[in-house]
């Protein structure tokens, strides 16, 4: 490589021998134009595209099975020349600077559509993000200005060297080459691929019933009202149309409270009634759904919620095969049949609401239709994993419907309480935005501002002032006058909540003047207002911390306070939507509001950030007549990557019941462990504190800079960079064998694209060998903990259904939390049901739902107890 000016073009100068030539010459556009990243060091010295082992399997696919001719395809590069060394990907400059030369080549071909082949051609025309997302649809590109401009369509699928690790993709991957083929040759087909039968009398929704019957199975799917705002847990919320498939290619619509519907209110409750006996609460009937739960829920929102036999939710098997990518029926739905594509945009065009059954029932059909299609193939694809498989029939399904219980249930809060806690927390906060506005710095910039938006104001003024008569000119003068008097100003004042005024006070001169951080995602300074980067500030005024604190106090004051009073319904019940499908680990999660995420701990040590962070759970109350039982998976990570790793040191600890936080900070600081609890209390607290930063933090193998700073953002131990070294050298000495695990569970993922938890949930790591090394390294580290947090949060998931089946009737399970259980208990009933919980979580029947266990060590459950709040919690001992 000669480090010449590229002698094709006057666009870039990289190190390349040669400029890469469109590989076919011009014709029309009735060819699809693949774009592919870059040439490969073969490509580059012959000047070939796309011709070496790098870009093989896109050929592969395109001509032997999708049977797309070469002659129909032009394919060029988004950077049109190497990097002169294999794996590295290009800088951001050659991608922008060839970018001009392939818009040249579009404006020439005119395709009627290109297809984007991995990150670097999507980032070229401006798409960034998980390409999982952005293959979801195909996106509109202009190209050139004015005349010359050209619009055409863009499908982006992943790079053939991500495939090649990854055979999950091969699917997908065919399929976006076909639509995009499709498409450019004008070859895409309708939607029309669903017969619609209408359902507008009782006698034929018996029929409907009579046929669900003699097939034993159903797919089944509600449209609601949503501009109403109702949420299915309020009083007067009705469902417009019920669709119901129960063979492939066609839906019976029964149109319930549409307003063009035939039934009157009585004869929709009637016919939901029916609908209920026979086919939900019927459990020899097998009921199929996308996203499952809500639909159970509507049809409890009307007053039917018995559902029993077998349930299956396309939308929590698609999350298992595919947890990396979008899980919305619109979403994948076209990766199987293409036809499908956009056969909302009609409903889309009146609303929900508001759309005529002749638009409405065709959409609602094909949303059974589809669903019950997609059903009968990912089940076969779960089949062909059996721990898959597993996993979904008895651990995802089998939580389903105790979330679908404790989304209903909710969670108590006193409203009084709530109020005075939102006026106090906007007290704290504004004494604490008083406080920063008083910095000299602070001042200072906000003063440079006043008077530069002033002096154009004033300028503005005048100009017109030039050309102003009469009692205008008075005005304008008077006006004039006013701002350089100091009487009034034109700006608007200091935003703390902006970032980009905030990064102009932190970064200017005219500010703080700090040096700004460098950005990894971005590869280069950027002036990042983020906590992550502002902490790498070196910030000696104490701007900085009162920034944080402001922040804390700010985002839980919005984020749960304000939040919770919004969302209480008139029981004062505040209800989560959970969601099985919401992370990549398996862990639950919800939204509306996240109570996975609700503060317990504080990170800033500030009065003011423990007293608002105290008000948050303090305001969830305990039901008259009941207890709050929590029970949590006592250091279940820990436990977890100890049986995973095999580490010796760390399974006898925890089989002789000691503490590891303890032990390892005996070990790190060279005491026995009798040494160590004959130190003074203060000198424990500070060992186990960075024991704990070294427990949490190194298991998932930080380097010492990362360590360093987790272990002052997150336990409040300050280290140097050498302490850190030294801390991170003796953690692994101590437990050796984590390193193995680390480089185990990197080489696996290498090697099959994926990761497993202890119960056989895959983790899907699409970037594990991509040339970039970011991606690549965020791979690696989730190759590191996803089995980890994966199995904890399957575990606690299990207990949490088991718990939900076995305590007493009238108990409540209410929400879960990480590795954490909580169920509200008849007071009669405590010491019984907290003996059951312990239990229940402590002997996991894992082997013999899963034939996978725990063989080195057992899980161990802590258990609390509050009768007021959730934050007055306490250890509970069971007599």
């Amino acid at each position: 490589m000669n480090g010449l000016k590229c002698n094709k073009c006057d666009l870039c100068t990289v190190a390349s021998s040669v400029c890469i030539e469109p590989k076919m010459p011009v014709t029309d556009g009735d060819r699809l134009m693949v774009i592919v990243d870059y040439p490969s060091v073969t490509d580059d010295n012959k000047g070939t595209i796309a011709a070496s082992a790098k870009d093989e399997l896109f050929w592969h696919i395109a001509n032997n099975v999708c049977g797309i001719p070469n002659e129909d395809m032009y394919v060029t590069y988004a950077v049109k020349c190497g990097t002169g060394t294999a794996g590295v990907r290009p800088e951001l400059e050659s991608i922008e600077a060839c970018h001009e030369y392939l818009v040249n080549e579009i404006q020439t071909i005119r395709p009627k559509a290109i297809l984007l082949m991995g990150t670097i051609p999507a980032e070229s025309f401006g798409f960034i993000g998980d390409i999982d997302k952005l293959a979801a649809s195909a996106k509109d590109v202009t190209v050139g200005k004015g005349k010359t401009a050209f619009t055409t369509k863009a499908y982006i699928t992943y790079s053939p060297s991500v495939v090649k690790s990854n055979a999950k993709l091969l699917h997908p991957f065919a399929k976006s080459i076909v639509r995009a083929y499709n498409a450019a040759m004008d070859d895409t087909q309708g939607a029309d691929m669903t017969k619609i039968v209408m359902a507008d009398t009782m006698d034929k929704v018996n029929k409907v019933i009579e046929y669900v019957h003699t097939t034993g199975e159903c797919c089944f799917d509600y449209e609601s009202p949503e501009l109403t705002g109702l949420k299915t847990y309020e009083p007067g919320f009705r469902p417009t149309v019920l669709s119901i498939s129960f063979q492939h290619g066609s839906a019976h619509i029964i149109p319930l409270w549409h307003y063009e519907s035939p039934f009157s209110d009585k004869e929709c409750m009637q016919i939901m009634e029916k609908v209920s006996t026979d086919i939900f609460a019927n459990p020899a009937i097998r009921k199929i759904a996308q996203n499952i739960n809500f639909d159970m829920s509507v049809s409890r929102a009307v007053g039917f919620p018995l559902f029993r036999g077998r349930l299956d939710d396309t939308m929590l098997m698609h999350h298992l095969l595919w947890d990396y990518k979008r899980h919305g029926l619109k979403d994948f739905a076209p990766d199987y049949y293409p036809e499908a594509g956009g056969y909302e945009d009609e409903v889309k065009k009146y609303g929900y609401a508001k759309a005529p059954l002749s638009v409405l029932a065709p959409y609602a059909g094909m949303d059974t239709d589809l669903t019950f299609r997609m059903c009968s193939i990912f089940e076969y694809e779960l089949l062909q994993d059996m721990q898959q498989y597993r996993v979904y029939r008895n651990q995802v399904m089998f939580m389903l419907k105790p979330m679908w219980h404790a989304e209903h249930n909710g969670m108590l809060v006193d409203r009084k309480l709530l109020e005075q806690y939102i006026a106090r927390a906007e007290q704290l906060l504004q004494e604490r935005e008083d406080k920063l506005m008083s910095y000299p710095q602070v001042k200072a910039f906000t003063l440079y501002k006043q008077r530069m938006v002033d002096g154009a104001k004033i300028g503005d003024l005048q100009t017109r002032a030039r050309t102003a008569v009469g009692k205008n000119l008075e005005k304008l003068e008077k006006r004039i006058s006013d701002i350089k008097l100091g009487l009034v100003t034109a700006y608007e004042g200091f935003n703390m909540a902006s970032p980009k005024q905030l990064g102009e006070l932190l970064y200017s001169k005219e500010g703080f003047g700090f040096k700004m951080p460098y950005d990894r995602r971005k590869r280069k300074e950027h002036p990042n207002t983020d906590n992550k980067f502002l902490k790498q500030l070196g910030d000696t005024t104490g701007f900085i911390t009162d920034l944080m604190v402001h922040r804390t106090i700010a985002k839980n004051l919005s984020t749960y306070l304000r939040a919770f009073l919004e969302l209480l319904d008139d029981n004062d019940r505040i209800h989560t939507g959970f969601l099985l499908h919401g992370t990549r680990t398996g862990r639950a999660s919800s939204v509306a509001p996240n109570l996975q995420n609700v503060p317990k701990h504080v990170k800033i040590d500030d009065p003011a950030v423990e007293e608002v962070v105290r008000m948050i759970m303090a305001v969830f109350k305990v039901p008259d007549g009941y207890t709050l039982l929590s029970m949590d998976l006592s250091q279940a990570e820990l436990r977890i990557i100890a049986e995973l790793a095999g580490d010796d040191a760390m399974i006898e600890a925890y089989n002789n019941g000691q503490d590891l936080h303890a032990v390892t900070a005996a070990r790190l600081s060279g005491y026995s462990l009798d040494d160590f609890y004959k130190l003074p209390t203060d000198k424990q607290k500070q060992l186990r504190s960075k024991a704990k930063a070294a427990n949490f933090g190194l298991i998932y193998g930080q380097e010492a800079k990362g360590f360093m700073e987790y272990a002052r953002n997150n336990y409040g131990v300050d280290m140097t960079i050498e302490e850190a070294t030294e801390l991170r050298d003796a953690f692994f000495a101590a437990y050796p064998k984590l390193r193995d695990y680390h480089a185990e569970y990197i080489a696996k993922a290498r090697m099959y694209g994926h990761v497993r938890t202890l119960l056989g949930r895959t983790r899907e790591l699409v970037d594990i060998n991509s040339d970039d090394e970011f991606l690549r390294g965020e791979a690696e580290r989730a190759a590191i903990n996803s089995p980890v947090q994966g199995t904890c949060g399957e575990l606690t998931l299990l207990a949490a259904a088991l718990i939900h089946y076995r305590v007493p009737a009238s108990s409540m399970f209410v929400n879960t939390i990480h590795d954490n259980v909580m169920v509200l208990v008849r007071n009669e009933h405590v010491n019984y049901a907290a003996k059951l919980m312990k239990h229940t979580a402590e002997n996991l029947p894992t082997e013999q739902y899963f034939n996978a266990k725990l063989t080195k060590l057992q899980l161990a459950a802590d258990m609390e107890y509050s009768t007021t709040n959730w934050l007055s919690l306490k250890p509970y001992e069971a007599a």
